[in-house]
């Protein structure tokens, strides 16, 4: 039963190692320009362009409603101010 549990508890620890130097070689890939280059051409520029394409429709509209809410504005403010220069 000591064998098993010191087994298990190698395992855990030569896993953990290995995470660790797997991790530290993704990061020293990523760091390399070339990669960088390739992941931002391949992966990035692609997600932020489909990301876009879905958004655009409600940028688009939300732009038309504040236009919209900003002349209707105006036009009330320049009534009041109408009104209010007549009555004087």
């Amino acid at each position: 039963m000591f064998i098993f549990i010191k087994k298990i508890v190698l395992f855990y620890y030569m896993l953990g190692k290995f995470t660790n130097e797997l991790i530290e070689n993704f990061i020293f890939e990523f760091k390399k320009e070339d990669n960088q280059q390739q992941l931002k051409t391949h992966v990035i520029d692609p997600i932020i362009c489909y990301i876009l394409d879905r958004l655009y429709p409600y940028i688009f509209l939300t732009a038309t409603i504040f236009i919209i809410l900003l002349l209707i504005a105006l036009s009330i403010l320049f009534l009041i101010i109408k009104s209010n220069y007549k009555t004087t």
